[in-house]
């Protein structure tokens, strides 16, 4: 993926839907991106790349602070080169852009690499795959009636959540769940809609803490079309909050 493909690729009929171009809304995915310390490729060339880290985001001198990158010959041929494309991940989204300014800085005694904050960023992922995490306050809960418990469903607050599925966190004390294990007739509550009818299969589960806590990764296997509308709203307005 070297520069001149990049944004070619950014031009391409149907991708217009990935693009970011609101600068409220381009300033806030890299404040992000910097406070996770995102892992990035920088293309450059015809077959050169370097991997790094973004450092920080400074949008009122529009500029992005990379790493410096291990290879001394291959950072001397990306400065040389004056221009990059970059590919990063945002919330599990894979997130392009390219930039024609880079060049070496030290900055308070840290050393890395300058790159020209653009204009618009491309999140290429349709979001039917997109996976997010939920907020610890005021979170979806999903009711489960589990065999056995004909008096209780057993309610789960959903760690995160995507239209194809959730994950649910599980205490020592909550029943147990096996992967494969399909639950029938499930309320998935979402705050602001209100309670969804679903089925679940059991994907995977996988310890999360010392104290015996974890979590079950799960598939819907029956969300009705207006259901599964009302989820990616729901996932919209927590990319919305997030920016925010």
């Amino acid at each position: 993926m070297s520069i001149p493909r990049m944004p070619f690729a950014f031009d391409a009929a149907g991708h217009e839907r990935h693009m970011v171009r609101d600068s409220a809304d381009v300033v806030a995915d890299f404040a992000r991106l910097a406070a996770a310390h995102a892992r990035a490729t920088l293309y450059f060339g015809e077959n050169d790349m370097l991997h790094t880290e973004l450092l920080s985001a400074n949008p009122a001198f529009e500029e992005l602070l990379f790493a410096p990158g291990e290879d001394a010959a291959l950072t001397a041929r990306l400065l040389a080169a004056g221009e990059c494309g970059v590919e990063t991940t945002l919330d599990g989204v894979r997130v392009l852009f390219s930039t024609r300014h880079v060049e070496a800085v030290e900055l308070n005694g840290v050393r890395g690499l300058r790159l020209r904050m653009p204009e618009s960023l491309a999140q290429l992922q349709r979001r039917g795959a997109l996976r997010l995490a939920t907020p610890a306050e005021d979170p979806p809960w999903c009711a489960l009636n589990l065999e056995g418990r004909e008096h209780a469903a057993t309610r789960l607050r959903v760690t995160d959540i995507s239209a194809g599925g959730i994950a649910l966190a599980l205490s020592p004390g909550d029943p147990a769940l096996r992967a494969g294990q399909h639950i029938d007739q499930c309320t998935l509550e979402i705050p602001g809609v209100g309670g969804l009818r679903c089925a679940l299969v059991v994907v995977y589960l996988y310890g999360v803490d010392d104290a015996g806590g974890h979590k079950a990764g799960c598939k819907f296997t029956d969300l009705p079309e207006l259901s599964r509308r009302q989820v990616e709203d729901y996932m919209a307005r927590l990319q919305r909050h997030a920016r925010a």
